[in-house]
């Protein structure tokens, strides 16, 4: 079997190369990697030739958001079978430290990440992962949508650390790939009504089809204006930020009702001015959430459940040898490219 894989090995170039096929430990399995997802993270890789640490030490395999099948298991694991369909939580965490001890796995400071320096990501035809962190894939659902778990795992939990419920006005602050998972968990939690923003009136028809209740586009309306009538004189309950953009992130607190809540769900590297008064004297909660924790169980049963509609934010599908120009097309287009996937088979 010939194991392809796509190396980043400078900035903005990806070379395909064939490696060996990994040998499993006792309690992984090897999977056949159908779909990737390219994630924010991966363009931002892609584009800079950095992570959060600094230089990507070249050459290197991008990618996390995967699913396929298992081709083989370890003489250790019990849960799965030659030939069943997983989605991968590409994260493991070293269930030593207190951060993990406690539940809070996500936060786990030695966790090794599929695509996060210095571990490589699931651009190849077969990788190897812990049988714990592969979630399988119901009969009636695709291995596409298994691909997208992993981004939906993000929207998922940031509501659910928001406490969203029936009734709570929410407004979505960026309608990429993690605002319109947000917004769809949002729905499937019953909120009420959601108010989704951007400056794409594309991105934004996209948005009501996906269930958002109002849109507003921040460059042709006053956003809090609109909000307030929307929200019957008030602001939302929650915000989310999902565009990781300090513009965004300032105009959250004129957005929202006072006792409210502001996640931020986006990455926003490096220092941003903020007025804080207006988060204290308001009594608003400032909340981070950092990706998913024991969300991979309920993300797919909605999933498969239909209450929510992951392929319809796929706006390109790529094969395995052009998956060069599907990272470029993704940094460049991004008005009209919610998500790129790469299909490896």
């Amino acid at each position: 079997m010939e194991n392809r894989s796509a190396w980043l090995t400078e900035m903005g170039k990806i070379e395909i190369r064939t490696i060996d096929i990994p040998v499993i430990a006792d309690d992984e399995v090897l999977i056949k990697v159908e779909y990737v997802g390219i994630c924010g993270s991966d363009m931002h890789y892609f584009e800079t030739g950095c992570y959060s640490k600094g230089p990507i030490p070249f050459p290197h395999i991008l990618g996390h958001e995967c699913a396929g099948v298992i081709m083989d298991i370890g003489k250790n694991v019990h849960s799965l079978k030659i030939g069943d369909r997983v989605a991968l939580e590409p994260g493991i965490a070293c269930g030593e430290c207190e951060e993990c001890k406690s539940g809070k796995y996500n936060l786990c400071a030695n966790v090794q990440f599929k695509s996060v320096p210095p571990f490589n990501g699931v651009l190849r035809d077969y990788v190897a992962h812990k049988a714990s962190l592969c979630f399988k894939i119901p009969d009636n659902m695709s291995t596409l949508e298994g691909a997208l778990i992993e981004p939906f795992a993000i929207g998922l939990h940031a509501a659910k650390q928001a406490n969203v419920s029936f009734g709570k006005g929410i407004v979505i602050l960026g309608t990429g790939c993690i605002g319109m998972m947000t917004l769809m968990a949002c729905k499937a939690m019953g909120a009420d009504p959601i108010v989704a923003v951007d400056i794409f009136d594309s991105r934004l028809e996209k948005a009501k089809e996906l269930g958002a209740d109002y849109v507003v586009n921040s460059q042709k309306e006053d956003c809090a204006s609109a909000i307030y009538e929307i929200m019957g004189g008030h602001g939302a309950d929650i915000i989310f930020e999902t565009a990781g953009s300090p513009t965004t992130l300032k105009m959250a607190p004129s957005l929202c009702k006072s006792a409210g809540t502001i996640m931020m769900v986006g990455n926003i590297f490096g220092e941003v001015s903020f007025n804080f008064w207006e988060i204290a004297h308001r009594e608003i909660v400032l909340m981070g959430i950092y990706r998913y924790c024991n969300d991979y169980p309920l993300a797919i049963r909605l999933a498969a459940q239909g209450r929510v509609r992951l392929k319809e934010i796929v706006t390109d599908i790529r094969s395995f040898p052009e998956v060069n120009e599907a990272f470029v097309q993704a940094i460049h287009n991004k008005e009209h490219t919610l998500k790129s996937v790469i299909k490896m088979i």
